[in-house]
Order: C-alpha cells, then sequence, then structure tokens
C-alpha cells in the first residue's frame, strides 16, 4: 500500500488522500484528475504546483492581530492586519452557554487585508481565513469577555 494526493488537473487542488496498492492507483482516478506520491498530511499543507506537477508546500499567512480578547459591547474591536488579498473569514460565534455548538456562522470577503470583529455576545470567536489555494488556512480564536 501507499498513500497518494489526487489532483486537480486545472488547478492543483488537492481532492482526497488515497491509501491504495500502487497498480490499483490508475483505477481510482477519474476525468481532470491525476496523482502522485504523498504523505497522509499532504492535501492539508501542500498543493500540487502544475507543470511540471509536483507537490508544494503551502504557505503560511503572517497576520497580526491588534488584540485577542474584546468587550462585548458592540464596538469594542479586534483588528487583524497583514492579510492576503483576496481572501475569505468564516466566523464561528460560541457564546459560553452553549458547548461545542456554534450560535452562528458569518462568511466574509476581505479584499483591503483587513478584518475587524466585534460583539455584543460574551464568549469566543473563531476565525478561519482562507486565502486560496497555495496558502494554509489561518485560525484564530478572539475572546469576548
Amino acid at each position: 500500500m501507499s498513500v497518494y494526493a489526487v489532483y486537480d488537473t486545472s488547478s492543483g487542488e488537492i481532492l482526497r488522500m488515497m491509501d491504495v496498492d500502487p497498480a490499483d492507483i490508475s483505477l481510482q482516478v477519474g476525468a481532470g484528475e491525476n496523482y502522485l506520491s504523498a504523505t497522509s498530511e499532504t492535501d492539508v499543507t501542500h498543493y500540487v504546483s502544475l507543470g511540471p506537477d509536483t507537490l508544494t508546500a503551502k504557505t503560511a499567512q503572517s497576520i497580526t492581530w491588534d488584540t485577542l480578547s474584546i468587550t462585548s459591547n458592540g464596538t469594542d474591536t479586534a483588528t487583524a492586519t497583514g492579510i492576503i488579498n483576496p481572501s475569505t473569514a468564516t466566523i464561528k460565534y460560541y457564546t459560553d452557554d452553549v458547548e461545542d455548538s456554534s450560535d452562528d456562522i458569518s462568511e466574509v470577503s476581505i479584499t483591503d487585508g483587513t478584518l475587524s470583529i466585534t460583539s455584543i455576545v460574551v464568549g469566543t470567536s473563531e476565525i478561519y481565513i482562507d486565502a486560496g489555494l497555495i496558502y494554509l488556512e489561518y485560525q484564530q480564536d478572539i475572546t469576548v469577555t
């Protein structure tokens, strides 16, 4: 058995990881897909750079927050800078009275390299920033008191 990354030949996005017999891997790829030998973590940390097709490590985003804790008054703000443009931020809001269940999820497009978070509810905001195929997803928690 060997581990393979099956990827989209037009974008380089790794679609799935497979642990299969080398003789059977060609049977596991569909139209518009190809495969490379990989490790089990490759789908999260790498993409396929096309022409010639090679596994390439994703780049970490260098994001800076001015604070990681805000007051739940609707005006106190935590601001992130240095975000790759364009990006998408997914924000999951958790209140302290509900464990393991997000109360609300919002998605924000980022085009100017900054993101500001406010809240009127005590809890935690989990922020996930996706800057595209060649960047690692960034995650940060903001505490709301």
